[in-house]
């Protein structure tokens, strides 16, 4: 065995497991500081860091991405999706899981400032909207 200090703590490398862990961490930081990598180039990239193709890694990232974007901004997902380069589809489907976690609430309907269509949902991640929304549900019933 192979004794390491990562991190200032004291890790065991057994035939080379940590290589594979840091290539890993290696991938994860690139995604989070990179923009928005297309479906079809992701199993590139992560090949260019000797890592088989990890899906979870992209949604997690721009799953986050989206979450953190409406904490900061009530707006439509298309906005979202213009503003992070997101296909909107796919933000569409976080959007449904994140509200089954009770994580989302739609706030109003208005007018989509891309789009211009009117009635478009604005979707906020917002604790403090989030909790005002639900004191004035419960006060209407």
């Amino acid at each position: 065995m192979k004794k390491s200090n990562l991190n200032s703590q004291n890790v065991f490398v057994i035939n080379g497991h940590n290589e594979g862990t840091n290539k890993l961490e290696q991938l994860k930081q690139y995604i989070r500081q990179s923009p928005y990598i297309e479906p079809l180039e992701q199993p590139k990239i992560c090949k260019s860091f000797g890592v088989p193709f990890k899906i979870s890694l992209f949604r997690k990232e721009y799953t986050r991405r989206f979450y953190e974007y409406l904490k900061n901004n009530t707006t439509t997902v298309c906005k979202v999706s213009q503003d992070t380069k997101i296909h909107r589809a796919y933000l569409c489907q976080v959007k449904r899981l994140l509200e089954k976690k009770g994580l989302l609430k739609v706030v109003k309907l208005d007018r989509c400032p891309v789009m211009g269509s009117p009635n478009v949902q604005f979707v906020s991640t917002n604790e403090e909207i989030l909790k005002s929304l639900k004191d004035i549900t419960i006060s209407n019933q």
